[in-house]
């Protein structure tokens, strides 16, 4: 199926959730434009795609077929990229990959797993004895195979099969990033993979709104623009993108595109014995 970024009615709270891990899901087009497909090998651009993909896929199924997934907690937050989409980043960051298969030693295999029941996106499923394996079977659904051959599990895809190149090559850039790196990880920002490759992440920002929220923001930026604010860009650790505008080290004003909204704030710091200064900023 595909996700609109501009709906607004859902069957239920959790489809809504579902929808909004959805969105954060970057274009194909934006992250990954030709000029980042000719500094990456033809399978690594083959395998971002089909990552892509897969992960879509994953979360259509999800909202077409949530009883497929139970026990499915009805209008609670779900954790959908802790709980299905992030544990990919975990496997690429300690997997061997091949052209269509991963290897990942037993025994770190089974650590990770361990690691994930105690997580916080897996409380419920601890409570209802729901294991990280029953939650990893479930998405053969969307062709996952794992198998154990010797001391290795072998991830296999038979829908899906080139994506390990990718998934591993944007856990470990994921991982390297000093924030942002999970978000980086389930948005499938492939730019990542590709150091010289510039752009203005603003337009992670924006990826995510709807049409009539992206015009105003865009609109907002412009005229901090034309006043003089200086804008930086952060990825924080709840999925979004926001955006800081600052007056001489003052923070104005920041944007932030989180759980497929928008939302604006404005401050004014002073200094108490200066109150010349906010007076300043309001008359520019």
């Amino acid at each position: 199926m595909t996700f609109d970024k501009n709906q607004k009615d859902f069957p239920s709270e959790a489809h809504k959730t579902i929808w909004n891990a959805a969105i954060h899901i970057l274009p194909i087009e934006a992250t990954l434009p030709p000029e980042v497909k000719s500094m990456m090998p033809p399978y690594m651009a083959e395998s971002c795609e089909q990552l892509q993909k897969f992960f879509l896929h994953i979360l259509s199924d999800l909202y077409e077929n949530p009883n497929a997934y139970e026990p499915f907690p009805h209008g609670q937050r779900l954790g959908i990229q802790s709980k299905f989409l992030m544990p990919f980043a975990e496997f690429g960051a300690i997997g061997e990959a091949g052209e269509n298969f991963m290897t990942i030693n037993c025994n770190l295999f089974e650590k990770l797993l361990f690691k994930q029941i105690k997580s916080k996106a897996y409380h419920k499923d601890r409570k209802t004895g729901i294991s990280v394996e029953q939650r990893i079977a479930q998405l053969e659904r969307t062709g996952l195979k794992i198998n154990y051959d010797g001391n290795n599990a072998v991830l296999t895809n038979t829908l899906h099969p080139k994506i390990f190149y990718a998934m591993r090559g944007l856990a470990l850039a994921s991982v390297k990033e000093k924030s942002g790196g999970d978000n980086s990880f389930t948005y499938c920002d492939f730019r990542k993979l590709c150091k010289k490759y510039k752009y203005d992440k603003f337009e992670n920002a924006l990826a995510f709104l709807s049409d009539e929220e992206k015009n105003i923001a865009a609109l907002l930026d412009g005229t901090a623009k034309k006043i003089g604010l200086a804008r930086s860009v952060h990825s924080g650790q709840c999925p979004g993108y926001g955006a800081d505008y600052s007056y001489k080290n003052l923070l104005i004003m920041d944007i932030n595109a989180l759980s497929g909204s928008l939302a604006v704030s404005v401050r004014f710091l002073y200094d108490k014995n200066n109150l010349s200064l906010i007076y300043n900023i309001l008359e520019k």
